[in-house]
């Protein structure tokens, strides 16, 4: 799994930003479900390049929108049939954050595996 945060013309003003994940997950031999989520938040002000660099862009809200996308996972294996697939509890403090925002199409985006 890989994410990115940024701010693109599809999502509009100046106070709201994005963080995309980028999920591969093997459901059983032969299926794997492929995700592209996206997590949109809105600020009360306008976002900054102080803000841009914050803690809470790069590790606080991936943290926020990861349990929605755990539960979705798990939802979706069950519902179509599939054994029960629960993605592990992450720690977005831990690893590399991404460390700035990208300003891209959300179809160009740079997401690696």
């Amino acid at each position: 799994m890989s994410y990115a945060i940024l701010q693109s013309s599809m999502i509009s003003g100046p106070v709201k930003f994005a963080v995309i994940f980028d999920l591969k997950v093997p459901l059983s031999p032969g299926a794997q479900l492929v995700l592209d989520y996206l997590a949109v938040f809105e600020t009360s002000d306008d976002i900054t390049e102080e803000f841009r660099q914050s803690h809470f862009p790069r590790v606080n809200a991936p943290a926020v929108a990861y349990p929605y996308i755990r539960a979705f996972v798990s939802q979706f294996a069950v519902l179509a049939g599939f054994e029960t697939c629960t993605l592990p509890i992450r720690n977005f403090t831990l690893g590399n954050p991404p460390t700035a925002f990208q300003s891209t199409s959300l179809t160009d985006r740079p997401v690696s595996d």
